[in-house]
């Protein structure tokens, strides 16, 4: 069953389709001291298992905390890289195996804060590594202690600036001891917080909440509708169609998609999708109008899924959308030869003549055409000199000259006939009978001498040459017959 809903602001409809999952960023931040010794294993195979459980094609990194069995001096931070954002589980997995447990100091917030600002300096040999290699997905960071995180050089606050700034969401696993010291992180981001004796038994509540709070952020897609093609510049509005998706596991109330800003179509308008149960989807498409565009101008635009249901953050999509500059295509042209079929006629595509003809705007594509394309025997000799016009979606065209030979190729189709003729005396006649696609007269020779044959006489009249003898034809060995057309292509054949 469909729903439709119809905007109070635009010219908008709302209908439920299928949309895809999307990919999150998500980086781990794991204690390493002493005192996780007891739990690391099962932290280990349990961090795997949400890995599992992620939408195809999203990023995991993971960066460990903790003084000992790591480079400590004062010049270099403690957390450190085990492996920067990748998609790929292996390298993921080995990752996890580095972990180790002989740590002493754990500065939770100071991982949270480089991670969130990728500012971790060392990797897990020590070497300079600058970036997690974040997407621009949706980011989510999951912390995973049994100390208290303020140990180090940075501050919750400072740590909330640091998700909020990424747009994060946080997620604590931890003793719940800890936990109030630790929900105004959580809180400031759409976060959650959990048991970590629970999350190694369990992990699946760790999960939900990931699929709800981060994928949920990731279910807005806006689209143009212009397949990467640019925007004509006569356009006076643009339609844009807004993919959404609820992958979790629990209703999501009181959802709104709202278009919260833009350089053209600006107006905001809202519309109250309602809840979405478990793996609900939708779309909607919403037309802005455009003011007065100019070549090349980028213009962008805004949408934004909002929820009444705790600890769901927006969802954000963004547009960009350039407007064609209207570059004329260049036509380029080569000379050919047509050659004429049985029939005496050819016919020559664009394609032809085309040699190489393009749009310098990446996005536009270019249409061929020709000023003649049908030729016959008539234009023999004839200089043809044809137009190609290359035409490009905005209309503009440019067009070269490409000189078109017409040629015939097809050598003349000769019968030939033996008769004996009773007329009082016998008479024995040979003809050679030429037909050709575009000679009205084809020329037919031949090596035969009357002077063998006891009265013998040779006449051609149109296409046909006689052989006329009374007393038979008398030499023993084959004798030849040539039929040339008017374009020299030649046949030949033998009597007897």
């Amino acid at each position: 069953m469909k729903r439709f809903l119809s905007l109070t602001a635009g010219t908008a409809i709302f209908a439920f389709a299928t949309a895809a999952q999307a990919q999150i960023d998500v980086v781990f931040k794991i204690d390493e001291s002493g005192s996780m010794g007891s739990a690391i294993e099962g932290v280990k195979k349990n961090v795997v298992t949400i890995y599992d459980a992620l939408p195809t094609g999203s990023h995991v990194g993971l960066v460990g905390y903790g003084a000992g069995g790591h480079k400590t001096a004062a010049t270099v931070r403690i957390p450190h890289v085990h492996t920067p954002l990748t998609k790929d589980k292996t390298v993921f997995e080995t990752a996890v195996g580095q972990l180790v447990t002989n740590g002493s100091i754990e500065p939770g917030y100071q991982a949270v804060y480089e991670s969130a600002t990728d500012t971790v300096s060392i990797d897990w040999q020590d070497n300079p590594n600058p970036s997690l290699g974040f997407t621009g997905a949706p980011y989510c960071n999951i912390l995973i202690t049994d100390e208290t995180p303020n140990q180090g050089g940075r501050t919750q606050q400072e740590a909330i600036n640091a998700m909020n700034a990424r747009n994060g969401v946080f997620f604590g696993i931890m003793l719940p001891s800890l936990f109030a010291e630790t929900q105004p992180l959580a809180d400031a981001t759409g976060g959650k917080l959990f048991d970590i004796a629970q999350f190694r038994n369990d992990p699946q509540p760790v999960i939900d909440a990931v699929m709800q709070a981060c994928v949920w952020a990731t279910s807005l897609k806006a689209n143009d509708g212009l397949s990467g093609k640019c925007l004509p510049v006569s356009s006076t509005d643009i339609t844009y169609t807004l993919d959404y998706g609820n992958p979790n596991k629990k209703t999501i109330q009181g959802v709104q998609i709202n278009h919260t800003s833009g350089t053209w179509g600006s107006s905001p308008w809202m519309n109250n999708v309602g809840d979405l149960a478990s793996g609900a989807s939708g779309s909607a498409t919403a037309t802005l109008p455009l003011g007065t565009l100019s070549p090349g101008m980028k213009f962008f635009n805004e949408f934004t899924i909002k929820s009444t249901t705790p600890g769901v953050p927006p969802a954000i999509a963004k547009t960009e959308t350039e407007v064609c500059k209207n570059t004329p295509p260049v036509a380029k042209c080569k000379d050919i030869q047509a050659a004429l079929d049985a029939n005496g006629k050819v016919t020559i595509s664009p394609a032809d003549i085309d040699n190489g003809s393009a749009d310098p705007d990446p996005n536009d594509h270019i249409t061929l055409s020709i000023s003649k394309s049908n030729f016959t025997c008539s234009d023999i000799g004839v200089q043809n000199l044809i137009t190609l016009t290359a035409t490009d979606d905005s209309g503009e065209s440019d067009s070269c000259i490409a000189k078109v030979t017409t040629v015939d190729k097809i050598a003349p189709v000769v019968t030939t006939k033996l008769a004996t003729v009773q007329s009082g005396t016998t008479k024995f006649v040979f003809t050679a009978t030429a037909k050709d696609n575009c000679s009205a007269a084809v020329k037919i020779t031949t090596d035969y001498s009357c002077s063998q044959s006891k009265s013998c006489m040779i006449t051609q009249s149109g296409n046909t040459l006689t052989i006329a003898s009374s007393g038979g034809f008398s030499n023993s060995n084959a004798w030849t017959m040539i039929a040339k057309d008017q374009s020299g292509n030649t046949k030949t054949v033998q009597f007897p």
